[in-house]
């Protein structure tokens, strides 16, 4: 993911790294383009918020990504 988002918040990329691990770990077809779409998103969210991204603003981001199902797999932290 950082090849295909040099500028991405490390906190961003490694939180969409764990969810994508633990999609796959349950036979989730999740892919990696998914965690980039949803760490732009997520990025983009935070910017027009002014913030940098939090917990809330990833679910929202995985959630429009990929549907509410996909928040099973959001870490838990």
């Amino acid at each position: 993911m950082r090849e295909n988002l040099p500028f991405g918040d490390e906190h961003i990329l490694n939180y969409v790294t764990d969810f994508l691990q633990q999609a796959h770990s349950a036979d989730e077809r999740y892919t990696v383009r998914d965690g980039i779409n949803i760490a732009r998103f997520a990025m983009k969210l935070a910017q027009q918020a002014g913030t940098s991204a939090d917990s809330e603003t990833l679910r929202m981001a995985i959630v429009q990504t990929l549907g509410e199902e996909a928040l099973r797999y959001v870490p838990r932290s």
